[in-house]
């Protein structure tokens, strides 16, 4: 294929997929990771729908949990979002699931070291572009692009002073992506990586507000096929998300927030499918994320 070509194809795809800036959360949140992931009682449930917001990005989350004792809890997510860019449009759908154990609580220091595992997961039926000028290539199509991911964490959370709580956590887990590429008739990408993590937030309470602070750094160990390097894609082994969130409680039950989020490196490592030979070339962008949210708990 003509290198003029291949550069306006990339262009075209990568302004549609990515030029939102934030279409994905997969493991976003993993910045306010907590070793109390649904409260401190010994049972009880939340549930905590959102908007997600930036440029030419809609989209709408959920997220339940459930505490089965004081050290078993349960988790579960949603994602919809809607990619708009001209006449071009993506629905990306990402689902969440994850399980904790207390294996270390210290109610009286308010202490608590939590493992964490999950399995996360972005699919959609198809990326597409529209007509291109100047060249003969009018649909463009990855078909059916897809990622699965597990990941375990080791979680601690401490209340160093009243009101205030800090947490740190590592882990890693891995990855595999699937794809359709449409360039070439038959052409299949597949790859797998492991990654590594860490970060941890602190949260300041004062009376019914709080505001937490959140970082998370991520380490890719990927070797990418030579196709991708065809294509000019760049290998970019580490992203890095710092995130900011205030919220206000209603009641003992509910609570408002608003969250700001941004991200070293674009999507990368949160909505795995995206590192394909055309779309990788666009991760090496800083992005950021507007949500405001409801979180309603029982107890």
């Amino acid at each position: 294929m003509d290198a003029r070509i291949q550069r306006r194809l990339r262009a075209c795809i990568g302004a549609m997929m990515l030029a939102p800036a934030g279409v994905a959360f997969g493991a976003m949140e993993d910045a306010l990771l907590s070793a109390e992931p649904v409260g401190a009682a010994a049972r009880g449930y939340y549930a905590e729908p959102a908007y997600d917001l930036v440029s030419h990005y809609q989209g709408s989350q959920l997220r339940l949990g459930y505490k089965l004792s004081p050290d078993w809890s349960l988790e579960a997510g949603y994602w919809r979002r809607q990619v708009n860019q001209g006449d071009d449009a993506a629905g990306i759908n990402s689902l969440l699931a994850s399980t904790s154990f207390g294996l270390i609580a210290m109610p009286d220091a308010g202490r608590k070291l939590t493992l964490r595992l999950s399995a996360w997961a972005n699919y959609t039926g198809g990326l597409k572009s529209g007509a291109m000028p100047g060249n003969k290539l009018t649909d463009y199509r990855i078909a059916h692009p897809n990622d699965t991911q597990l990941q375990a964490d080791l979680v601690y959370t401490g209340r160093p002073w009243p009101g205030q709580v800090l947490t740190g956590f590592i882990g890693g887990g891995f990855h595999l992506n699937a794809a359709d590429a449409g360039i070439d008739a038959g052409s299949r990408f597949n790859d797998g990586s492991a990654f590594v993590g860490a970060g941890g937030s602190w949260r300041w309470g004062l009376g019914a507000w709080s505001l937490t602070a959140g970082y998370h750094v991520q380490y890719f160990f990927r070797e990418p096929d030579s196709r991708y390097m065809a294509y000019g894609s760049a290998r970019t082994p580490l992203n890095q998300t710092v995130l900011l969130q205030a919220s206000y409680a209603v009641n003992r039950h509910v609570d408002v927030f608003v969250r700001g989020q941004g991200a070293h490196n674009s999507l990368m490592g949160y909505v795995p499918m995206l590192y394909n030979p055309i779309t990788a070339t666009r991760l090496d962008r800083t992005y950021g994320l507007f949500s405001i949210g409801l979180r309603i708990s029982g107890f």
